[in-house]
């Protein structure tokens, strides 16, 4: 059974294909009352918004860690900002880039913050508050 609008809305999609950092922000999250869907690759991510405006509901957030191994990070940025617009669905881009050319590239092409370090979650979760703060 699919869930409702209202089911997700405090639900983050995370896009990460290191299944140990994906789980760990997943449980991290949880634990600040989120709930999160986790996406393994850019193909899925795809698949999970084109269902999720299918069935008439959308994330709270996405979170793209790095580029994927089946498609490149700011490729993910580009499709899902056909489907869902900007003011729509924060979308946070977290990499290990600290070149500014690359990160205002970045932000042009659809991420709405970006966090150069993806293994500070305090720093992650300040983001994630900023973006999508905790509905009731």
């Amino acid at each position: 059974m699919a869930k409702s609008l209202k089911d997700y809305k405090n639900t983050i999609l995370i896009a990460d294909d290191n299944i140990t950092r994906r789980n760990n922000t997943s449980s991290r999250l949880r634990l600040q009352g989120y709930e999160t869907e986790l996406a393994t690759g850019g193909f899925h991510v795809i698949h999970l918004l084109e269902q999720a405006k299918k069935n008439d509901f959308r994330y709270r957030m996405l979170m793209i860690v790095q580029d994927m191994e089946d498609m490149a990070g700011k490729e993910i940025l580009y499709l899902a900002r056909d489907i869902e617009k900007k003011e729509a669905m924060p979308i946070l881009f977290l990499s290990q880039t600290k070149d500014a050319e690359e990160v205002l590239n970045l932000m042009q092409a659809g991420a709405n913050e970006y966090l150069a370090e993806t293994d500070n979650f305090k720093s992650t979760l300040d983001k994630v508050k900023k973006l999508a703060p905790l509905r009731k």
